[in-house]
Formats: C-alpha cells, structure tokens, sequence
C-alpha cells in the first residue's frame, strides 16, 4: 500500500507529464488571421498571441508560389532543411538550399512586437498599407489584403471538402 500523496508531484515536474507552454517557441502553434497595417519603416505588428518573449527571432522567406511572405521561428525553418534532405536527391537539395538560405532573412521583433520586413520582399509580395497576418501551424504568412481575399475565394471549394473529409 502506498502512503498518501506518494504518487503526487508538483505540476510540470514529472518526468513523463510535462506540462507545455503554449508560448514556448516549439511548441506555439500561429491560428487566426490578423490586420495591421505597415508603417513608413515597413515594419509590421505580430499578434501578442504568436508572440513569446520581448523580441522573438524569425525568419523571413518569400512565399515561391504565393504572393506573401512565410514567418517562421527558426526551429521551423531548419525543419524544412532537414525535410528537403530528407525528400529530395542530393541535386535538388542542394539547389533548394542554394534559393532557401539566400532568400531567407533573420529578423526579431522589437520591444513593441513589430518585425521590420525588407522593403525588396515587400515589393515582391505586393506589400504595403493594409496587410493580413494568417496563422499556418508552426509560420504564419503576410499578405496584401486583396491578394489573401483572391486566395481565399479561390480556396474555398477545397477547403470545404477536406473539411468534410477529415469530419469538420
């Protein structure tokens, strides 16, 4: 028979009970969608829910196939390194990395959670004024208001059959 309390131990403490920070950058996951708009400086307020400290790092990739930007926290961004090595031949890989790391560009948030987006990246996103944060799992992506709208309406039909497929 075990004493009282024997089993008991302080929350988080546990070897296999950990308790996970949803602010704790592997495990944040980016939901919603968010306006703001861009200042003169081009830099861009983060939602205080995407945020985990007082200046977060990201890093910054044009979007290849899509007129926005992908944020992601650098732990997310090697994952995709990994993930090309992975997947691809030694070529393809090594021409993914050569376009990846030089289109990427690390930021971090200043002490009010604006991140300054390169005025090239935001020319090539159609960027400026008024633009849309989406949340994408573990990124999230900036897009021109008009652009995400035309995505959208474009998505929807999909959306809803995957939707029904996976029981949403």
């Amino acid at each position: 028979m075990v004493k009282s309390g024997a089993l008991w131990s302080k929350v988080g403490t546990h070897p296999k009970i950990a308790m996970a920070s949803t602010n704790h950058p592997s495990t944040r996951v980016f939901s919603g969608e968010f306006r703001h708009s861009l200042d003169g400086k081009k830099r861009v307020t983060i939602p205080s829910a995407w945020r985990c400290n007082e200046t977060d790092e990201f890093v910054i990739v044009p979007n290849p196939s899509e007129s926005c930007l992908a944020v992601m926290p650098p732990e997310a961004f090697e994952r995709m390194g990994e993930e090309a090595k992975a997947t691809r031949s030694p070529q393809e890989y090594r021409l993914f990395v050569r376009l990846f790391y030089s289109n990427s560009y690390r930021v971090s948030t200043d002490k009010q959670g604006r991140l300054l987006l390169p005025e090239n990246y935001c020319t090539q996103a159609g960027l400026s004024g008024d633009t849309v944060l989406v949340g994408g799992m573990d990124r999230f992506e900036i897009w021109n208001v008009e652009n995400w709208t035309k995505f959208v309406q474009g998505a929807q039909a999909t959306y809803e059959e995957v939707a029904r497929a996976v029981g949403l």
